[in-house]
């Protein structure tokens, strides 16, 4: 259904894989079969009521594609919209990726270190996470990529005391990131401000919603 699964993952797959065969984007068009086979067997968390399950690698295709649609042709950053979770789901080391150093780096701020936040505890590793993140602008914008894709199925996959966390930390560490796209990466300020636009709607909307 629709409400459960928003878009149809091969045809979002065949509709980007399609698009990029005309545009200079070799590491975005290398990145589609690579992250589809590393995600493979991997599922989204399931609406809630619901017994379909949803391919992992509809995320990034989706991400991938609402990017491309805002006009994005950077390679990296759509290489990186389709890898972001790889190196943290899969086993992939980030310098193992085979591809650019730009891809990597990028794909290396935004995989959280899974011993790095036992040990610090999530809250206080989530400081030097987006301290990294806020160094890359590629990162940056596919981290709010990301987390805007996540915003339109909490409410129906999340209890509500972890949207409520969730909700709490996207306005303290993801919506900043925005601001500063607008002001450091002119090249992206149109798309960062759609981004928010999106995101303060979702945002505000859960909120109200929640009482909060």
């Amino acid at each position: 259904m629709l409400r459960e699964k928003l878009f149809d993952e091969g045809q979002l797959y065949a509709k980007l894989e399609a698009a990029v065969q005309t545009e200079n984007l070799p590491e975005t068009r290398k990145a589609l079969p690579y992250m589809k086979k590393c995600h493979a067997g991997q599922y989204r968390d399931p609406v809630r009521g619901s017994a379909n399950c949803v391919p992992y690698y509809a995320h990034p295709v989706l991400m991938a594609c609402q990017a491309y649609a805002m006009g994005i042709r950077d390679d990296t950053i759509l290489a990186t919209a389709l890898l972001h979770d790889v190196c943290e789901d899969c086993g992939v080391r980030p310098e193992e990726l085979p591809f650019s150093k730009e891809v990597q780096t990028a794909v290396g701020l935004l995989t959280k270190q899974k011993d790095v936040f036992h040990a610090m505890g999530k809250e206080k590793a989530l400081v030097p996470y987006f301290a990294g993140i806020r160094t890359n602008p590629a990162a940056m914008f596919v981290k709010c990529l990301d987390r805007c894709n996540n915003l339109t199925t909490i409410a129906g996959s999340f209890p509500v005391p972890k949207m409520i966390r969730y909700i709490g930390e996207t306005e303290q560490y993801i919506l900043p990131l925005l601001d500063i796209l607008q002001d450091r990466a002119p090249e992206l300020r149109h798309a960062a401000f759609l981004l928010q636009y999106q995101m303060l709607g979702l945002v505000e909307t859960q909120k109200a919603l929640l009482g909060l």
